[in-house]
Formats: structure tokens, sequence, C-alpha cells
């Protein structure tokens, strides 16, 4: 997979022929290891990993569109990102802190994803965690219910029935839990990426059904449990032209 600063520009690269994705993960290790997954012989997948939260991402994953020639304007001079590219940031929700300041977040949150789609930028957001993504490969998430994401991942992963040899290693530490144990990027590629392989589907059908549970005039602060994940998996596997779903 190319580094994600390094895009080629020389008239005959392999890439003309070949959809480019560039994703701005909040995440350093899971999210570019997820996405990266996807990248094959017709699409190029570039992640950009550690690039903050909200407003902060959409301002990093333009900034960088602009300083590579990536951005079209309007006869207005508006500014977008070209059309053929494809950029995606993706960034959670974490609830945490006093009353006042899960209003300053929820009024970011909600903007943040405003000022991306009026730049061409999709965003592929979670609310609470990217977690929830992962937590939708084995079951569905009900809107009326709150729910510990990584206690209940803790418990999905000790009751596998048929547990891969990295996940019975981990399985051995003493007081094992998802957001200790998982989060790592060898764990995460070799055992929560292996065992959700094949469950792609299921994911996407349930995150579908979650997300329509919602009115349509929901701001996306209020849409918890809730992810926009499924978006860009389905755009990956289009694009990569997947018949099976990876």
């Amino acid at each position: 997979m190319s580094e994600p600063w390094n895009l080629r520009t020389d008239d005959e690269r392999e890439a003309d022929t070949k959809t480019l994705f560039i994703i701005f993960c909040e995440d350093k290790v899971c999210e570019p290891t997820y996405f990266g997954h996807f990248e094959n012989s017709k699409i190029e997948v570039n992640c950009i990993g550690k690039q903050n939260s909200m407003i902060d991402n959409v301002a990093r994953a333009f900034i960088h569109c602009q300083e590579n020639g990536l951005i079209t304007k309007n006869e207005k001079g508006d500014e977008r990102i070209d059309k053929e590219i494809k950029v995606w940031c993706v960034f959670d929700r974490d609830r945490e802190g006093k009353e006042e300041r899960v209003k300053i977040d929820d009024f970011k949150f909600n903007d943040s994803i405003e000022t991306a789609e009026r730049k061409g930028i999709k965003v592929a957001w979670s609310n609470d965690v990217f977690e929830t993504w992962v937590l939708l490969h084995f079951e569905e998430a009900d809107q009326t219910e709150r729910i510990d994401v990584y206690n209940r991942l803790t418990e999905i992963f000790k009751a596998l029935p048929k547990p891969n040899k990295d996940l019975k290693k981990v399985l051995r530490y003493h007081n094992f839990n998802y957001k200790k144990n998982l989060k790592s990027e060898t764990n995460f590629r070799n055992i929560v990426r292996s065992l959700i392989v094949g469950k792609t589907k299921d994911a996407i059908n349930r995150a579908k059904m979650l997300d329509e549970s919602y009115s349509t005039n929901t701001k996306p602060s209020e849409k918890a449990p809730c992810t926009k994940v499924y978006l860009l998996v389905e755009e990956l596997l289009h694009y990569g032209q997947k018949l099976e779903l990876a």
C-alpha cells in the first residue's frame, strides 16, 4: 500500500487506472489497519492516521488536498474536493465530561460533518465510538439503549466459539478486555480484523437498520448508537469490484 503522503504525479502512473481513496483517520492504528485491507488492483487506499477528531480532522483533510492540487473551484469561487478523488474523514463522538462540555462537543460534531459535506468530503462518523462498527459484525444495536461498546465486545470475544490462535493467546491475560488488549496494530489485524472478515454484509445491514431507525431530521450528535462507517465500506467494496465481501 502506498504511503498516504506520497501521491504519484507522473503521467503514466498506475493510479490513473484506479479509484483513489484518501481516508483521514482519527485513530493511528485500528482504522488505518482496517480500511487499508480493502486496497486491491482496482482501488488505491491511502490512510492517514492520527488526524484528530471533528473539525481538526476535516481541516487537515482539506488542507492536504489543497497542497496536493486536489481542489476545484466553481463559478462562485467556492473550493471543493475534486469529484474524481474519494476523500473521507473518519472520526467519532466520544461522550465525556460535564454537561457544558458535552453541549460544546455536540455542536462541534454536527458542524464538522456539515463543513465536510460543503467541501466535498464524506464523513464516516460514529457515535459514540468506531468500535460500534465492529460490534455490528456480531449483533444488532438498538437506539433505545445506550451500549457500553467496549464491555460488550469484551464479552463477545471471550465467548467466541472458534477463537483463532492469536485470540486464544490474549485470552490468557489477566483481566482481558477489548480496549486494553485488542487495539494494538498486531492484535487488531490478526484477531479483530481476521475474525470479522465474512461478516461485513451483516454489519452493513445492521448499520443501515440502525441509521434508518432515527428520523431524518435527527442531528448526528443525537444518533447514539449509530455509525456511518458502512457508507465508506460500501464504496470501497463497490469501486474495488469485490464480488465477495471482504
